[in-house]
């Protein structure tokens, strides 16, 4: 595809990657601080929360979920919070009833 990874050497992972479990699937899950930019030459400090989740095994789409906040001195206060948002994802694949079709 036409996706690039953008420039995050200034990302610094605040826990190793790693695999959780979610209802929608098994998601890598990355936990960091970094800069991003909010305005022509002014960068702030961010605590993200980030998972990846396959949409199937067998696909090549994928689920991206990330949180933020600038919030950086309560960022282990927000991780359980950010965790069971994710955990309400729900993937439909083809086929599989959706609430739509009840």
């Amino acid at each position: 595809g036409n996706l690039k990874r953008g420039d995050d050497s200034d990302a610094v992972d605040l826990e190793p990657p790693s695999v959780v479990h979610l209802p929608a699937g098994a998601a890598a899950r990355f936990i960091r601080h970094q800069s991003v930019r909010v305005s022509l030459g002014e960068t702030a400090a961010v605590f993200t929360e980030t998972y990846l989740i396959p949409h199937a095994p067998e696909s090549d789409k994928m689920c991206i979920i990330t949180f933020s906040t600038p919030n950086t001195d309560l960022a282990q206060d927000f991780s359980p919070l950010f965790a069971r948002i994710a955990g309400t994802l729900r993937l439909f694949r083809e086929g599989e009833p959706t609430i739509a079709s009840n």
